[in-house]
C-alpha cells in the first residue's frame, strides 16, 4: 500500500457549493468552496449569476448573498476550470452529501469540456456517517460536527462548510480505521458491501444519567456540547418534566431540535422560585450568550416582548405593567382577547382583530365561520 492512498494521508479537496436552487435545472450557483491541508487552506469564490436569473429572498437570508454581491462575481466556468486544475495535485474530493454537489460539479464540467472525463473521485462522508453512525438522531454536517467535538456555528456560506467537512472527515477516517478501512480501496469496497443500518431507536449522545433525576421544580436548564459550549438555554415549569419529553418523544420533533441533540453532551439546570422567574432568567442568559439554537429571542433574530395583564399594552422589558412574558411576538397575542369575548358568547369581532398580515388575514366570511 502506497502512502498516498492510506486515507490518513490522501491528498484530498474538501469542497461546497451555495446554490439558489436543489439542481441544476432548477437554480444557479451562487458559492463555490474548497479548500485542502490541515488548517485546511481555503478557497471561496463567488459565482455570477446567469442574465437575468435572480437570489430568492429566503436564500439572501439564509446566506448573506444577493443579487448586489454576486454582480460582479467571475462566471461559473473560470471558477470551474480553477477549482479543476487542483485536481492534479488532489484528484479525490470529499463532500458531506455529495449527491448535491456532485450535480452542480458535473453539469460545471460539461459546460466547460463535455469531452473530458470528470476529474475527481468523489468521497461523501454522509454515506459514511450513515454506517458508522446510524443511531444518531441526525448526521447533517451541523449536527455531525457537533457530536463529533467541533462546535460549528450556523454554517452559512461555502468556507465555513469546507472547514466543518475537513474536521469530519478526519475524525471519520479515525473511525474508519477502528473498523479495519485503511485505504481507498477498502473505503470503495465497504461503502459498497456495508448498507446504512436502521437501528430501533434513536441513539441519544447524552447520557441518561445526565437527565434523570431532575426537580418537579420551575427553573432553567442548559444543554451543552462536549466542550462545554453553550447549544441552548430553556425555561420549564418542571424541569423533570421538559427535559425528559427531549428524549422520550418519539414522532414530531423538528428537525432542529433532534440537530441540536445530536450534539448535546451535558446538561446543568438552575431552579428558580416561579415560572416567571425561570422566563426572566432564560430571556437574560439568551441575550447574554447568544446559544446557536436560540433563534427566537437572539437580537440578530428577532426581539421579544412583555405583556400587561389584559393584553392591551406591550413592552420590549418587564415592568409593573408588563408582569407577562417573554413572548416572541405580539402579534398573536393582540387577537386573544377579542377571541376570548367571542367564544364567551360575545359579539364577533372582525377579521382585524387577528393584526395579521394582508395576504394571510382570511376573509370576513371564512372568518365568521371559523369562530
Amino acid at each position: 500500500m502506497t502512502a498516498p492512498d492510506r486515507l490518513s494521508e490522501l491528498p484530498v479537496l474538501f469542497v461546497d457549493c451555495q446554490s439558489t436552487g436543489a439542481t441544476p435545472a432548477h437554480g444557479s450557483l451562487m458559492e463555490l468552496g474548497w479548500g485542502w491541508g490541515d488548517g485546511p487552506e481555503v478557497v471561496s469564490r463567488r459565482v455570477r449569476l446567469p442574465e437575468g436569473a435572480t437570489v430568492p429572498r429566503r436564500v439572501a437570508k439564509l446566506t448573506g448573498l444577493d443579487d448586489h454581491a454576486l454582480r460582479d462575481a467571475p462566471r461559473a466556468d473560470e471558477v470551474w476550470r480553477e477549482l479543476a486544475a487542483r485536481a492534479a495535485d488532489a484528484p479525490t474530493a470529499v463532500i458531506h452529501f455529495a449527491p448535491f454537489e456532485e450535480r452542480w460539479l458535473r453539469a460545471l464540467h460539461a459546460s466547460v469540456d463535455r469531452e473530458a472525463p470528470f476529474p475527481f473521485e468523489v468521497i461523501c462522508t454522509h454515506a459514511i456517517a450513515r454506517r458508522l453512525l446510524p443511531e444518531l438522531p441526525r448526521r447533517g454536517l451541523r449536527a455531525l460536527a457537533g457530536y463529533l467535538g467541533a462546535p460549528v456555528g450556523m454554517l452559512r456560506r461555502s468556507a465555513e462548510h469546507v472547514a466543518a467537512t475537513a474536521f469530519v472527515w478526519r475524525a471519520l477516517v479515525s473511525r474508519l480505521a477502528a473498523e479495519g478501512v485503511h485505504d481507498r480501496a477498502a473505503l470503495r469496497d465497504w461503502l459498497a458491501h456495508t448498507p446504512p443500518a436502521k437501528p430501533l431507536a434513536r441513539g441519544w449522545p447524552m447520557p441518561r444519567a445526565a437527565w434523570r433525576g431532575l426537580p418537579d421544580r420551575p427553573g432553567v436548564y442548559r444543554m451543552r456540547r462536549r466542550d462545554g459550549s453553550l447549544l441552548y438555554v430553556g425555561k420549564a415549569r418542571s424541569l423533570k418534566a421538559r427535559v425528559a419529553s427531549y428524549f422520550q418523544k418519539r414522532r414530531g420533533v423538528p428537525d432542529r431540535t433532534l440537530e441540536m441533540l445530536t450534539q448535546a453532551r451535558d446538561l446543568d439546570v438552575t431552579e428558580t422560585a416561579s415560572p416567571l422567574e425561570a422566563a426572566l432568567l432564560e430571556h437574560d442568559e439568551i441575550k447574554r450568550h447568544a446559544p446557536p439554537y436560540n433563534v427566537a429571542l437572539r437580537e440578530a433574530d428577532r426581539t421579544c416582548v412583555f405583556a400587561s395583564r389584559d393584553l392591551s399594552s406591550f413592552a420590549d422589558a418587564p415592568d409593573a405593567r408588563h408582569p407577562l412574558g417573554p413572548f416572541v411576538h405580539a402579534r398573536p397575542l393582540r387577537a386573544l382577547p377579542a377571541l376570548v369575548a367571542s367564544l364567551a358568547g360575545g359579539d364577533v369581532p372582525p377579521a382585524e382583530a387577528l393584526a395579521l398580515p394582508e395576504d394571510r388575514a382570511p376573509d370576513e366570511a371564512t372568518w365568521r365561520a371559523a369562530l
